[in-house]
C-alpha cells in the first residue's frame, strides 16, 4: 500500500488519483521497495514550496506539474488526459527505482538524459500495459499515444504565455 509514501498534490481528489496510479499500475513489489522513502508533490494549492534538505534527504521526491493532475470528480482513468497523467506518475517511479541521475544538477550529456528517459519510458509503458491488460476499461497505452498528449500539454503551456 502507498499509506507509508507522502503525498501532498493539492486537493484530496488528486492525492487520490496519484494514490491510485500507485497502488493499481505499480507491481506491488517495486512500491514496497521504496518503504516511505518516497515522497510526490505539486504546487496544485500553493504559490511554491520548500522542500528542505532534511526532507529530502532520506527520500526520493517527486514534483508533479499541477497541469497534469486530475482536477475534476468525474475524470476517469480512461479519459486521455487522465492516461497521460498516470504514465507520468509511472516514468517517474521508474527514473527512482533505475536511481537515474538529474539531467538539472549531474551535468548529463544529451545521449545519457536519452537513454534515462528511453529506460523510464519503457518501464512506464510496461507498467501501464501490465495493468490495462487485466481491466476491460483500460486499453493499452503507447509512446505515440503519450507523445501526442505530451505535445498537446506543451502547447497549451504555450498558448497561455
Amino acid at each position: 500500500m502507498a499509506d507509508d509514501i507522502l503525498i501532498d498534490c493539492g486537493d484530496d481528489y488528486a492525492n487520490a488519483a496519484v494514490r491510485s496510479a500507485l497502488e493499481n499500475y505499480l507491481p506491488a513489489d517495486v512500491l514496497s521497495g521504496f518503504d516511505g522513502r518516497l515522497a510526490l508533490v505539486s504546487t496544485g494549492n500553493v504559490d511554491g514550496v520548500r522542500l528542505t534538505k532534511s526532507f529530502c534527504r532520506d527520500r526520493d521526491v517527486i514534483v508533479l506539474s499541477e497541469r497534469i493532475l486530475p482536477v475534476k470528480s468525474g475524470d476517469e482513468e480512461f479519459h486521455p488526459g487522465y492516461r497521460y497523467f498516470i504514465f507520468v506518475v509511472l516514468r517517474e517511479i521508474a527514473h527512482a527505482c533505475k536511481d537515474h541521475l538529474s539531467p538539472l544538477s549531474d551535468d548529463l550529456t544529451a545521449a545519457q538524459v536519452e537513454i534515462q528517459t528511453r529506460e523510464a519510458d519503457e518501464l512506464a509503458l510496461k507498467w501501464f500495459n501490465e495493468h490495462a491488460s487485466t481491466t476491460l476499461f483500460q486499453p493499452p497505452i503507447s509512446m505515440a499515444e503519450v507523445e501526442e498528449l505530451s505535445e498537446k500539454g506543451r502547447a497549451g503551456r504555450a498558448k497561455n504565455r
